[in-house]
């Protein structure tokens, strides 16, 4: 776990580098630190957007929520963008709609699907 945490982090710092606008064909990435209020604890999460056209992106999420009472959290995140319309580069209005996978693992050796 250790391992894909570390690959995951590096892919964000290089995707990060690549310009950040609305043409086709560019990825966007970002991390950011979430918390879950159900169990009250810290995450980490990776995103990263692809532009397929101006108006429509697809988007890719991950999210580990660290370790607590010998349970930890994943989540993948799958979503579809469409964008309505964009006001220069601060607002943007669109509608989106995805698919999220949650995994809880429970110690060293179970893992569920919710």
């Amino acid at each position: 776990m250790k391992r894909l945490t570390l690959i995951l982090a590096m892919a964000v710092i290089v995707l990060s580098a690549k310009a950040q606008n609305n043409e086709s064909g560019n990825i966007r990435a970002g991390a950011g630190l979430v918390y879950a209020t159900d169990i009250n604890n810290l995450g980490v999460a990776f995103k990263g957007v692809y532009t397929f056209t101006p108006e429509w992106e697809g988007a890719f999420g991950f999210t580990h929520i660290l370790k607590k009472d010998y349970v930890s959290y994943n989540v993948i995140d799958l979503d579809a963008q469409y964008i309505f319309s964009q006001s220069g580069d601060q607002i943007s209005f669109f509608a989106i709609g995805g698919l999220a996978i949650t995994y809880a693992r429970i110690g060293a050796t179970a893992q569920y699907a919710f």
